[in-house]
């Protein structure tokens, strides 16, 4: 009885920080980095990259702590559910699916961080053929990291929420359960923008995914605690 109560209560808190680091880093992204984004022009995004270089690698680092922050929030949610037999080689492997992602999200990541800023800078202190060669490779490079991150590390994510979702479904009430069916639709849109090169898609898909999640987590974060207390009586 008390390691399960334990399992609720890390999970609970797991949600929380999940939630938290995950509006951090929303944040990061509509104040910080779309600036630097497909949303502004390319002579505003080369600007800002090369002037706020580490505004850029601060919003970028909060997304590196929002793939390792889901990572944790699904190893505990999967651990809190262990116990069913049924469904716990399931939650395992969402977990695993988990860890690919955030490898995929970290090289993506690293290529925003640790190479575009370079390119940008080489784009505006040459010319000619010089410059509009490196636009291609900025232009290729981060439609590469786009891909990685927006399409496939995001539907891994989706992919593995979805199987914690449906695992579990008995095990929650409606909120918890519309909120995670958005939550996949959402992620799905969200990788097919990518996919698409969408670039209204893939903002409009970021505003509604940042809040369903937040609503997802926190309703979790409520009802595992819940069951810790059930659990201690």
């Amino acid at each position: 009885m008390p390691e399960q109560y334990n399992r609720w209560t890390r999970l609970s808190k797991a949600a929380v920080i999940t939630a938290v680091v995950h509006l951090i880093a929303g944040l990061f992204m509509a104040i910080v980095l779309r600036q630097g984004l497909d949303t502004a022009d390319l002579s505003d995004r080369l600007s800002f990259i090369t002037q706020h270089w580490s505004l850029w690698i601060c919003g970028w680092l909060s997304w590196n702590l929002a793939a390792l922050a889901i990572l944790y929030f699904y190893f505990c949610f999967a651990d809190a559910h262990s116990e069913d037999n049924s469904s716990s080689s399931l939650l395992r492997f969402a977990v695993l699916l988990t860890v690919a992602g955030v490898a995929i999200d970290f090289c993506a990541e690293a290529i925003e961080v640790g190479v575009l800023p370079n390119l940008a800078q080489m784009i505006l202190v040459h010319s000619g053929s010089l410059a509009n060669s490196s636009i291609e490779i900025f232009l290729a490079l981060h439609r590469t990291a786009v891909m990685m991150t927006g399409c496939l590390s995001n539907e891994l994510y989706t992919l593995s929420a979805a199987i914690l979702i449906i695992s579990t479904w008995r095990s929650y009430g409606w909120i918890i359960r519309g909120s995670g069916f958005l939550l996949v639709v959402a992620g799905i849109g969200l990788s097919g923008a990518c996919l698409l090169n969408w670039v209204t898609g893939m903002f409009l898909y970021n505003v509604i995914l940042l809040p369903i999640l937040i609503i997802w987590l926190l309703a979790i974060a409520y009802e595992s605690r819940l069951k810790a207390k059930m659990v201690q009586e």
